[in-house]
């Protein structure tokens, strides 16, 4: 016997009378060991044995007497539920959590869609029966309490800015790296090695540049001087080629007479 307790919200009780034919009908449900109804907070406390029933025939039950029993829909994202061969196990792994009433997988749309419990059942406790049926969401499910939705929204912001660091400073270093080389001091003498340092610095400057563009494609912004679209940028390659013209012809470098 597999003894599991949950807590129903009821609907539709107006007096101490209601709750009693409530908690009358699931007493006497198949599998309830025991029921307990508050008209005052509106809600059911059941403990019955979950190999007999589950949460949707005590919903029915409680139907079945002339109420109604609160609930709430979520659908997320699955990834790669279209190459599955097939969504019984993960549907399997859903309906399982205690306090869901009913869970759908799609394969063409790659989504599931889970009715169930509010209170009973949290975004986390879906998250985990998608894992032990080997999926993964494609996103971080909705939670229905604020302060579990200020959390997620907080790791995703957290994420979110960890990958904007990272992207910025791949594109510090490398720009770096690549006009220094530019602005190095050429060598004395015929066997100077500055050509193999302006290839590099060349080389490096383009990387930039690209990786600016893509940090451009994002939407995040690559600097903060308030620059308009049609004002030169120090990362452009005119203005580093323009620069590396002026300062060789300042020095008097040039090629041997």
């Amino acid at each position: 016997m597999s003894k599991t307790r949950i807590v129903l919200p009821i609907e539709g009780m107006t007096c101490a009378s209601c709750a009693a034919t409530v908690q009358e009908a699931l007493a006497g449900a198949t599998g309830v060991t025991s029921a307990g109804v508050n008209f005052a907070t509106n809600k059911a406390a059941i403990e019955y044995d979950a190999a007999q029933t589950n949460v949707s025939q005590l919903i029915k039950t409680v139907r079945e007497a002339g109420y109604n029993c609160g609930k709430a829909t979520v659908t997320f994202g699955i990834v790669d539920l279209h190459y599955a061969p097939s969504v019984a196990p993960l549907e399997r792994s859903l309906s399982r959590v205690n306090g869901v009433i009913r869970a759908v997988a799609n394969q063409a749309t790659e989504t599931a869609t889970v009715d169930y419990i509010p209170g009973v059942v949290s975004a986390e406790d879906l998250e985990k029966a998608v894992d032990a049926a080997g999926f993964v969401v494609a996103a971080p499910i909705a939670a229905e309490d604020p302060l579990e939705r200020e959390r997620i929204a907080r790791s995703r912001e957290i994420r979110t800015l960890t990958w904007k660091f990272v992207a910025a400073a791949a594109v510090a270093i490398v720009a770096m790296t690549g006009s220094m080389l530019l602005m190095a001091d050429r060598p004395m003498g015929d066997n100077g090695t500055m050509k193999q340092v302006d290839l590099l610095g060349h080389l490096l400057m383009p990387l930039a540049i690209g990786l600016r563009d893509w940090v451009a494609a994002q939407g995040w912004s690559t600097g903060s001087n308030g620059d308009s679209p049609s004002s030169p940028s120090p990362w452009s390659p005119g203005r580093a080629n323009s620069s590396t013209k002026g300062r060789g012809a300042g020095c008097g470098i040039g090629p041997r007479t």
